[in-house]
Formats: C-alpha cells, sequence, structure tokens
C-alpha cells in the first residue's frame, strides 16, 4: 500500500473518530422567547427539522441525535426539543435539552448603591466640548505619551522642550554604560515618554555626577 492510500485511510479513521465525538456532545440548552418558536431558524444552531405542525417543528435532528418538542404547563409556557440520555446512578431518567423557548423573566432592579453612584458621575454635556485645563506658570502641563503621537482634536501638536529630549537620550546611553540599572533606565524613560523630561534628565545628570566625584 502506498505512503498517499495510507495517509487517505488514516484521514478517514480521524474523521470517523470526530464524527462520535461530536455526536456525544453535550447539548447546549440554546435559549429564546416563545414567539420565535413557530419562525424559528434552526439552522442558525446547525439543527434540521424533521417533523412539523401548524405550530412550528416538532421533531429536529442536531448531531446526529433526534430531539422532540416538550412542554408542561408545571414547568411554565415553554416549549423545549429534548431526549433521553439514559439513567444517573441513582436509576432516573436523564434528558438532554437542545434548545428552550420561553418568556423572558423579569430584570432585577439595580441596587440602590449602584444607582446612587450612577446618578453622582458626571454627564457630559453634548453641546459643549469638554475643554483642556490650561496649565498655570507654577505647574507645567502633563503630556501623555498618546497625547504626543495622536493630538485631540483642536489641539495643536505638543511636544516637550527639544533640548530637554535631546540632552535625556543622549546621557541614557552614557548612564547604562557607567552601571546605571535597567529597570531604572527603564522608569526613567517612562517618565520621560509622559512629558516630563527634567526630572529624569535631573537624575541622569546627578547619577552622572556621583560616578565622576567617586572616580575623582
Amino acid at each position: 500500500m502506498e505512503i498517499i492510500e495510507i495517509l487517505e485511510q488514516i484521514e478517514k479513521h480521524l474523521a470517523r473518530i470526530a464524527e462520535a465525538l461530536d455526536a456525544n456532545r453535550d447539548a447546549p440548552n440554546y435559549r429564546d422567547t416563545l414567539a420565535a418558536y413557530p419562525g424559528y431558524n434552526w439552522s442558525s444552531i446547525t439543527a434540521s427539522v424533521l417533523e412539523s405542525d401548524d405550530n412550528g417543528a416538532t421533531r429536529v435532528i442536531w448531531r446526529r441525535h433526534i430531539y422532540t418538542r416538550r412542554s408542561n404547563p408545571k414547568f411554565g409556557h415553554g416549549v423545549w426539543f429534548s431526549r433521553g440520555a439514559g439513567r444517573n446512578d441513582a436509576g432516573d431518567l436523564q434528558y438532554a435539552r437542545l434548545i428552550t423557548f420561553g418568556t423572558l423573566s423579569p430584570v432585577e432592579p439595580l441596587p440602590a448603591s449602584i444607582s446612587a453612584r450612577m446618578r453622582k458621575a458626571p454627564t457630559p454635556n453634548p453641546t459643549k466640548p469638554a475643554e483642556p485645563n490650561e496649565p498655570t506658570e507654577e505647574e507645567p502641563a502633563e503630556i501623555s505619551a498618546l497625547d504626543q503621537f495622536f493630538p485631540r482634536e483642536g489641539d495643536a501638536p505638543r511636544t516637550p522642550p527639544e533640548s530637554e529630549r535631546k540632552q535625556f537620550f543622549r546621557l541614557l546611553p552614557i548612564a547604562i554604560a557607567a552601571g546605571l540599572q535597567p529597570a531604572d533606565a527603564n522608569a526613567l524613560t517612562a517618565i520621560a515618554t509622559r512629558g516630563s523630561y527634567t526630572e529624569p534628565l535631573t537624575t541622569l545628570q546627578e547619577h552622572l555626577e556621583r560616578l565622576e566625584a567617586d572616580q575623582s
């Protein structure tokens, strides 16, 4: 037997195993409204109608198992499709449900604590766009990494002072070569990319000054 024929036989056996496993898969018990039952699109759950009456499908097949329509006023105004699935250890009959059509249960109100938090949350004004806080001379504006590369509509592109940025990236590799720990370098870079180059630049300068003082 040639290799191609052997591979074809293996493929067929694997396909049979996959079908057997698929057929033994637990029924999912899908949920839908009772109003959807008469004209339900059974192909949407990969099922096919075998029998039907004036109200809708009565028997369907799904993954090589046949499911029958059932209803019982004791369990409410619902319709479901199920099949026998053997007995449990106590000897009771077990059923597997494919889908249940029923009425929606009322939605419980939100707890008062959550409602109160929602009422306290600020509501954006749809008629007036939010304006960014103007920086003061005493408190320079923080510039995030996103603001640098993706400015908000109406904002002019904002970047940190060019001289500080150049100084920082010029001194950073020097400081690393001189013994600055990678974790510290990453932390300083993270601060710098938020737009605050002054503080990490000062830290680099102090680090290099201490090294120079130790060597002298």
